[in-house]
């Protein structure tokens, strides 16, 4: 009997006597035994390739879904961080620790002065918005009146926010003392005096430039990785999810399939022993 010959319906229930019957006739007679086992090895050997596909099935189900937990929990990490890191993009405080870029700054000031170097350029990751970053080469050195914030296609991007940093240390603020000054008088003369010569002020302030420029980029920089991998986790969940989906429909349709077959195996069996 083959397989793809199987009756798609149920026959009726058989009585006691019969069943009595069929019973001691399919034990009596060993030919009656010999067709319906060939049937059930060719059967079972046809749905053999849907259990190992349901084993299979079930097993990347269960990877999905740990995959799953995994980018779920990564997406969790890098939000927090990725809040802190915005706070400390706009408010200037160190996120990423100012000793860091005190020890950049420092480097690359000593390679400017001794004339190793005649240009120092910044590139980093300038950030935006969670979704956005952009690319961006900044001239710390030599200094010029313009300026010099160009884009990765070379395009000039000088902002207004650009020309305004702020000084800071490990503490995340610069401590200043501020003296009052009363005036008596007529006023104030028009013409400005220095107590040191402009030089060695420009000297004193040019590592503090140096290092709150470096700090600033990697405050941008660590920002805008954090937000590229919340949103790379972000998606990776997404797909996770649908994978899982797909592959539950998969599973349902085989298991199903799985089913009807072994009904179908049952009913053949009762009509061989009829």
């Amino acid at each position: 009997m083959d397989c793809s010959s199987l009756p798609t319906w149920i026959a009726s229930k058989p009585s006691n006597s019969n069943k009595n019957v069929l019973f001691n006739q399919f034990n009596q007679n060993p030919f009656l035994q010999l067709p319906l086992s060939r049937t059930l090895s060719r059967c079972l050997s046809r749905f053999a390739p849907i259990q190992s596909s349901l084993r299979q099935l079930r097993e990347r189900i269960q990877t999905v879904k740990n995959t799953q937990k995994i980018t779920e929990a990564m997406k969790l990490v890098a939000a927090a961080k990725v809040r802190r890191a915005q706070e400390a993009v706009i408010n200037g405080v160190g996120f990423p620790t100012a000793k860091e870029a005190q020890m950049v700054a420092d480097d690359v000031f000593s390679l400017f002065i001794t004339e190793e170097v005649d240009k120092v350029e910044l590139i980093y990751t300038k950030f935006v918005s969670l979704v956005k970053s952009d690319p961006i080469i900044r001239t710390l050195l030599p200094l010029s009146v313009k300026g010099e914030v160009v884009d990765g296609n070379g395009n000039c991007v000088d902002a207004m926010e650009d020309e305004l940093f702020r000084l800071t240390t490990k503490e995340g603020k610069l401590i200043v003392e501020r003296d009052r000054v009363r005036v008596e008088g007529g006023g104030i003369s028009p013409l400005m005096q220095f107590e040191q010569d402009p030089v060695q002020i420009l000297d004193a302030m040019m590592p503090l430039y140096l290092n709150s420029q470096i700090l600033r980029a990697l405050q941008e920089s660590l920002a805008s990785e954090l937000a590229a991998r919340m949103n790379a986790m972000s998606n990776a969940t997404d797909n996770a999810v649908e994978l899982k989906k797909n592959l539950s429909i998969v599973y349902n349709r085989e298991r199903q399939a799985k089913i009807t077959s072994e009904i179908l195996e049952i009913v053949a069996g009762a009509e061989a022993l009829t």
